[in-house]
């Protein structure tokens, strides 16, 4: 079953009915996780003709995911699918008190006959990762810089850590930051349903779109590329930006 978060802003109209609008005049802003609380991670590609259904969606039943405590950190505009079959327009980053409020809102029963039913007609796909909150952390979010972000699924665990340790070096040179590096626990998409998460979501901050595309070409990464092709099974990866 699909969260109310697959309803994430994916347009200009979207974002206007964000509840992140306050933050559009800040161009840098923190959010503060604790222990137990669910951060789920989601992308959007819009159906063409689709907007006045994904206008009644959102404006339906978000409110429901709301009074379940549901917060909104932040919306992306994707600007680039680097490595994957779709190429979603719209993004973002929502807060769960915990496991069972997400659950809540997922089979609300008037979600489910009166609002889950009308998403094919608005989007073309949707995915939604869930992340558990282990231990209290920050994510430190700049509108004016870069962001990429990674779905990875693993094969070797061991061999991936060997590469991003390896290739840690390059990212500092070019300016990165890791902002979120998390397992998935829950993954589903629109035209599969509940399928295997990534065993990791990694969210990247770079100072611009530039160092971003840069890093796979550093000496660094070119020579752990070998742990990286030993780890990695699976990567789903895309830039991203802010709307405003």
């Amino acid at each position: 079953m699909y969260t109310f978060l697959t309803i994430v802003p994916v347009s200009k109209l979207a974002c206007a009915l964000s509840i992140s609008l306050a933050l559009i005049s800040i161009p840098s802003f923190a959010h503060d996780l604790k222990a137990g609380e669910r951060l789920t991670f989601v992308l959007s590609e819009n159906k063409p003709g689709g907007e006045e259904v994904a206008k009644t969606y959102f404006s339906k039943a978000f409110p429901l995911a709301q009074e379940a405590g549901m917060r909104e950190i932040t919306t992306f505009k994707v600007l680039k699918t680097v490595l994957g079959d779709g190429k979603p327009e719209g993004s973002g980053l929502y807060l769960w008190p915990n496991k069972e409020a997400a659950n809540k809102t997922r089979n609300n029963p008037d979600y489910l006959k009166n609002f889950k039913p009308l998403r094919p007609q608005a989007w073309n796909q949707l995915q939604a990762v869930d992340m558990e909150i282990t231990k209290p952390m920050t994510i430190n979010l700049d509108k004016t810089k870069t962001y990429t972000a990674g779905l990875i699924w693993i094969k070797d665990k061991a061999a991936y850590e060997r590469y991003f340790e390896g290739a840690k070096a390059a990212r500092e040179r070019l300016g990165s930051k890791t902002i979120l590096k998390l397992p998935g626990v829950r993954y589903d998409k629109l035209t599969e349903g509940e399928i295997t998460p990534p065993d990791l979501v990694v969210i990247q901050e770079w100072p611009t779109a530039k160092d971003a595309e840069a890093y796979s070409q550093t000496p660094e990464f070119q020579s752990q590329l070998a742990n990286y092709q030993q780890g990695v099974s699976k990567l789903e990866l895309f830039q991203l930006g802010f709307w405003n």
